[in-house]
C-alpha cells in the first residue's frame, strides 16, 4: 500500500520516486512476486505523467522523456539501497539471491492443467478476501471506465492502469509458472483491488454528485460491509478451523516428530510431505517432497504428483532418506497389500482431523522405513549407477 501511494505521488505530484522505490524493495522481501510490480512501476513512469518541471497536472511537456528517465532511475535507486543490502547477505550467507520460497510449489512452466488450476484459484481466493471492491470495479469500468480514464490528466491515467494490471499480472504470472496458489499468495494484490474498489465508488459518487457527507457514508458504508464479512469468515470458518488444525497437528505430525527425536539418531533424515511441525519436534533433516526446503524436488512433484512421487520412491534421485512420513487419506496405503518389492516398511500412525480451510475431513500422517536394498535389488539400473 504503501508503494502504491509513494508511485502515485510520483505519476501525481511529481513528487521523486525513491520513496516508492524504497517501498517496493520491502515488498519484495516480503513476497519475491512484488519484484513484477517493481518492473510494472518501472513502466508506469517510463509512460510518465506530467512534466515535473510543469507541477502537478501540467501537460507533458516537450522535455518529458528526459524526466520519464530520471524518475525510472529514482526509483531503481530507492529500490536498490535495501534489496541490494539483502541481495549481498544473501550471497553472503545462502550463496543464493533468491528464497527457496521463490520457486516453492512451483516448476511447470506453460502447464495447461496447471495453469487453469491456478487461474481457478486465484478467482476464488479473491472472491471469498475482496469480493465486494472486486465486484465494485468491475462493474464500475464495464459502465463508463475507459470514459474516465480519459478524462484523467495522464499522471492519474496511467497510475489507475498500473493499479489494476498489478492483480491480473500476478495471476498470469502464477498461471505460466504453474504455481499452486494458496490465498496468502494473492496479499500483494489486496491493496490494488481495495483501492480499485474504492476509487469505484468516489467516481459513481461524483457522476451522481453526492455531497461530500455522502460520499463518505457510502464509503464507510462499503469498508463496513467487507469488514464485517471478513470478520464473519474468520470467526465462524478459519478461526475454528486453525484451533483444530493446531491441535491435530500436535496430536500427529508433533507426536511423529517427538518419536522420530526419541527414537533415531541424530542427522536421520526423513522424506516429509509437510515439514513445519515435523521438523520442530523432531530436530532432524527432512527431504521436502513438495520442493520448499528441497528445491530439486518442486518440479518433479508439480510434474508427476505428489502420489507417484511417493509410490515410485521419485526422491531416490535427490536423497535416500531412513524414513517416509506420508501423508493420505487412509493408513499405510503404500503397503497394502503384500510385494517383495516394496521397499516400504509401515511403522505406525496418526490422524489429523483437518489440513485447514482448503483441506477439510480426515487426513493420516503413515511412518514407513525405507529399505534401499530392496530397492536397489529391482531397480539394477539404479544401483549400478
Amino acid at each position: 500500500m504503501a508503494a502504491l501511494d509513494a508511485l502515485a505521488a510520483t505519476l501525481v505530484e511529481t513528487r521523486p520516486a525513491w520513496r516508492a522505490g524504497i517501498w517496493l524493495a520491502v515488498a519484495s522481501l516480503a513476497r519475491p512476486e512484488c519484484l513484477l510490480l517493481t518492473l510494472l512501476a518501472g513502466a508506469a513512469l517510463l509512460a510518465g505523467g506530467a512534466d515535473a518541471r510543469e507541477g502537478p497536472g501540467a501537460p507533458v511537456a516537450p522535455g518529458a522523456p528526459v524526466a520519464r528517465l530520471r524518475a525510472s532511475a529514482s526509483l531503481a535507486a530507492g529500490f536498490a539501497v535495501p534489496y541490494g543490502a539483502w541481495l549481498a547477505a544473501a550471497w553472503i550467507q545462502f550463496h543464493r539471491l533468491l528464497p527457496n520460497t521463490s520457486g516453492a510449489k512451483a516448476g511447470a512452466w506453460l502447464d495447461a492443467e496447471r495453469a487453469t488450476a491456478a487461474v481457478r484459484d486465484v478467482i476464488r481466493g479473491s472472491l471469498s478476501g475482496e469480493g465486494l471492491p472486486l465486484a465494485l470495479a468491475i462493474a464500475v469500468f464495464a459502465f463508463g471506465g475507459t470514459y474516465r480514464l480519459k478524462r484523467m490528466d495522464r499522471g492519474r491515467r496511467v497510475f489507475w492502469i498500473a493499479v489494476a494490471v498489478w492483480p491480473l499480472l500476478l495471476a498470469a504470472f502464477f498461471a505460466l509458472t504453474g504455481v499452486q496458489v494458496v490465498s496468502r499468495y494473492l496479499l500483494p494484490a489486496t491493496p490494488a483491488i481495495l483501492l480499485l474498489g474504492a476509487a469505484s465508488l468516489r467516481a459513481v459518487a461524483a457522476d451522481r454528485r453526492f455531497s461530500p457527507r455522502a460520499t463518505f457514508a457510502a464509503l464507510a458504508l462499503v469498508a463496513g460491509l467487507h469488514l464485517g464479512a471478513s470478520l464473519v469468515l474468520t470467526l465462524r470458518v478459519v478461526a475454528p478451523s486453525a484451533r483444530e488444525h493446531t491441535a491435530g497437528l500436535r496430536a500427529s505430525l508433533g507426536a511423529i516428530g517427538v518419536w522420530a527425536r526419541e527414537g533415531t539418531p541424530p542427522g536421520t533424515l526423513f522424506a516429509v510431505a509437510d515439514i513445519g511441525a515435523f521438523g520442530y519436534y523432531s530436530d532432524r533433516p527432512v527431504l521436502d517432497l513438495f520442493g520448499l526446503v528441497t528445491p530439486p524436488m518442486g518440479p518433479i512433484v508439480v510434474r508427476e504428483g505428489y502420489d507417484a512421487v511417493v509410490a515410485n520412491l521419485r526422491f531416490e534421485g535427490i536423497a535416500r532418506p531412513e524414513y517416509l512420513v506420508d501423508r493420505a487419506r487412509t493408513e499405510a496405503r503404500l503397503t497394502t497389500t503384500p510385494d517383495p518389492a516394496n521397499p516400504y516398511r509401515f511403522l505406525h500412525s496418526r490422524a489429523i482431523g483437518n489440513l485447514g480451510v482448503t483441506r477439510p475431513g480426515s487426513w493420516v500422517y503413515s511412518v514407513y522405513a525405507i529399505d534401499w536394498n530392496v530397492y536397489d535389488r529391482h531397480h539394477p539400473r539404479f544401483a549400478a549407477r
